[in-house]
């Protein structure tokens, strides 16, 4: 099985921005892409080719997907050189700007059990010893160490991981979509290699503009038995990462949507929802880490592991969520099987925490935010909000804030007395029903519905096109438009959290919100089309 390197095991289990510039030019060719095969360095026309032609010619060369029928398969493909084993085809060694034009880049991995069954990246399964692998899941490519590559319009589907970045590299990707990962891999009788969406080293910085990952099934595994230390779809140390419109959905329980090791994240108009859910955010190597989490949208559901479905912050790690919802919904919250008891001083982690969890020496600060909470009694979850957690036997703590206009919603273990003294907070609201249920009384309506704000979030913030206007952190702009596209304020008002529901005078919330899913309209498209 393929390990993490040390220096992140290490980076997880103690105990608790550079900014790359691009390349200037020297001199730029433009590559086209016409095979409809990954094929090698030597065959003209190949994606393997393009690349390896970019990599000897200096300059911010363009690398243009022009294959027929819009899709180039990389089943045939051959790895990179290495000691050991890997999943990745292209190396990328000089700068370079990918034009996509919407071409697709697919695999098609497949597994067969030791009982003749069937998987593949559309009914995924955890390959074991005794699989047979018929075709591997490769990584698209590695980003050398101070590279630049810029990647647009382009759809990978069936691939295992995308890009591992090197030091004080610079990455965008815009307008792509990747989806169906698996870890399909023969190396040498484990079959088993997984990678993560991007995984960036220090002093890197990446950004992702409307991009959507989803149905992703790295299957990763615990590390150490240290629960708090999930894998992520984007994982970073000491780096900078920019996510805007983007929106982030999966299938895999154990499986975080960001992991940041110092540094800096900025999470900006977007959407994770579904099982690949989780952020965490650390100090690490006596770098600062802080991610900010502005006008976007968390929901935790679909079977997930408690130890995921939560943001924390701990050793040192700042979360601050401004302008955003969180929503959680316990009767998808998986406690290990029952394992917790009610009532509980238990410090087992998947007993607390979830959807908020602050440890050693960590601080989540809410600011014009609301979280939701409901049926968390059903999964046994004991402290929801935790500032609290005992590592490896050994208590830690750290803090719960929140400003006067942010909403943190009452639980059967925490009442909203107890909520403001938690969050440091006597103004912190807690009264009131926040979102619209379904006619079970047991699940959130579907989104965006299901994220409307109701009653007590309604027309909070005063003078919000003034002195109150919401800052984007990426690029210093004033945020017009809420979570799905629809006008921030409403008659110099803003509701709390991501989604605008005041579109009309007085305390009315609309919840047809026809054009809600018309945020973005053009990625949601190119989705169902992509599909």
């Amino acid at each position: 099985m393929r390990r993490p390197p040390l220096r992140r095991l290490l980076a997880v289990l103690l105990p608790m921005g550079v900014v790359a510039t691009p390349l200037t030019p020297a001199s730029a060719a433009t590559f086209n892409v016409t095979e409809a095969e990954w094929g090698a360095s030597s065959t003209v026309g190949s994606f393997a080719w393009a690349i390896d032609q970019s990599n000897n010619t200096p300059g911010l060369d363009v690398i243009s997907l022009q294959a027929a029928g819009g899709l180039i398969n990389v089943d045939n493909a051959t790895t990179l050189p290495s000691i050991g084993f890997n999943t990745f085809i292209g190396s990328f060694t000089d700068s370079v700007q990918i034009e996509g034009n919407n071409i697709r880049l697919e695999g098609d991995p497949v597994i067969i059990s030791s009982g003749g069954l069937v998987f593949n990246k559309t009914n995924p399964s955890k390959p074991r010893q005794s699989d047979v692998v018929v075709r591997n899941a490769y990584s698209f490519g590695r980003v050398a160490d101070g590279v630049s590559i810029q990647i647009k319009n382009l759809v990978v589907d069936g691939l295992n991981g995308f890009l591992e970045v090197g030091k004080n590299a610079a990455v965008s990707v815009s307008n792509t979509i990747f989806r169906n990962s698996v870890p399909y891999f023969a190396n040498g009788g484990n079959n088993y290699a997984p990678n993560g969406f991007i995984q960036a080293d220090d002093g890197t910085t990446i950004n992702l503009d409307k991009v959507v990952l989803e149905k992703l099934n790295p299957f990763f595994e615990g590390i150490f038995q240290a629960e708090f230390a999930f894998d992520a779809a984007i994982a970073a140390s000491k780096a900078v990462i920019n996510i805007s419109d983007s929106i982030i959905r999966g299938s895999s329980t154990t499986y975080g949507a960001l992991s940041l090791l110092g540094g800096t994240a900025n999470i900006v108009s977007s959407v994770i929802t579904g099982s690949a859910g989780g952020l965490s955010v650390r100090d690490f190597d006596g770098v600062d880490g802080v991610m900010n989490v502005v006008n976007s949208l968390l929901r935790f559901e679909n079977s997930m592991s408690s130890a995921i479905a939560r943001i924390q912050a701990f050793a040192g790690g700042e979360a601050n969520l401004t302008a955003t919802t969180i929503q959680a919904n316990g009767l998808y919250v998986d406690t290990n099987g029952g394992s917790c008891s009610v009532p509980s001083s238990d410090p087992n982690y998947l007993c607390n925490g979830s959807p908020l969890q602050a440890f050693s020496g960590g601080t989540i600060r809410l600011k014009e935010s609301a979280v939701s909470a409901i049926n968390m009694d059903l999964a046994l979850v004991q402290d929801p909000y935790s500032e609290t957690y005992a590592p490896f036997g050994n208590p830690s703590f750290g803090d719960l804030l929140s400003d006067a206009n942010s909403y943190v919603q009452p639980t059967a273990t925490l009442s909203g007395p107890a909520l403001q003294t938690l969050f440091n907070q006597p103004g912190l609201l807690t009264d009131g029903v926040p979102y619209v249920l379904d006619a079970s009384g047991l699940l959130y309506s579907p989104l965006p519905e299901g994220a409307v704000p109701a009653g007590p979030l309604l027309a909070v913030i005063l003078d919000a096109d003034g002195a109150n206007q919401l800052i984007n952190p990426i690029d210093g702009s004033v945020i017009t438009k809420d979570v799905y596209g629809n006008p921030r304020t409403a008659f110099g008002t803003r509701d709390i959290g991501a989604v605008q529901g005041t579109q009309v005078p007085g305390p009315l919330p609309i919840f047809g919100l026809g054009a809600a899913l018309g945020w973005s309209r053009r990625l949601r498209n190119r989705v169902r089309k992509s599909r």
